[in-house]
């Protein structure tokens, strides 16, 4: 399924987006890349009836041929050029998710 599939708000961005979608699926929570910890409000989601939960990837390392040191986080493509398919799997699957975490409050601050 698609989000654009829904009939939904097309004007909502954002946060209010993503909780009109999970209202529309009856959806009970929300797991969002660790990113989103500055882009939601695990509050305004439990107001909503949703739990909000990250998923964060665990550190990982490899070898980069052309590099004494390793350059962590660059992107899916460094891995794919120094890694077989099975150790991306694996790489893939190495995560944390995260359940509980400080609420974050969210604001809007409003400018002339």
């Amino acid at each position: 399924m698609l989000s654009s599939d829904l009939k939904k708000n097309e004007v909502l961005k954002g946060q209010d987006k993503i909780l009109e979608i999970c209202e529309l699926l009856s959806a009970k929570e929300y797991v969002n890349a660790y990113g989103g910890l500055s882009l939601y409000s695990s509050m305004d989601f439990e107001s909503k009836g949703v739990k909000l939960k990250l998923i964060k990837t665990n550190d990982i390392a490899y070898s980069q041929k052309e590099l004494a040191n390793f350059v962590p986080n660059l992107s899916i493509i460094d891995v794919m050029m120094f890694n077989s398919p099975v150790k991306i799997s694996a790489m893939l699957d190495d995560f944390t998710v995260i359940k509980d975490f400080a609420p974050q409050i969210h604001s809007v601050s409003i400018s002339d």
